[in-house]
């Protein structure tokens, strides 16, 4: 996607949808301020972050507030520093 594949960027587009409503689902259940996207996938930052927060706002109702998004630093070694 990054190199601008079209396949690639519709597969992330497609994905983003999904992932974006799971997190407005979150949102509308905990009401948290901060939501923290780990493992595998977060080592791609804000390549990541760019396609799923300007789809969270379609899931949640009119002027909800949105809470801030980030990814972990732990990337895909969380496991592996809570065995520690």
């Amino acid at each position: 996607a990054e190199e601008n594949d079209t396949v690639a960027i519709n597969i992330l587009e497609e994905w983003s949808h999904s992932v974006a409503e799971g997190i407005a689902q979150l949102q509308i259940i905990y009401d948290p301020e901060l939501i923290l996207i780990g493992g595998g996938i977060s080592s791609q930052k804000d390549t990541l972050l760019k396609y799923i927060k300007p789809k969270i706002h379609y899931y949640l109702p009119p002027h909800y507030g949105i809470a801030r998004l980030q990814t972990t630093q732990s990337g895909n070694n969380a496991a592996l520093y809570g065995a520690i």
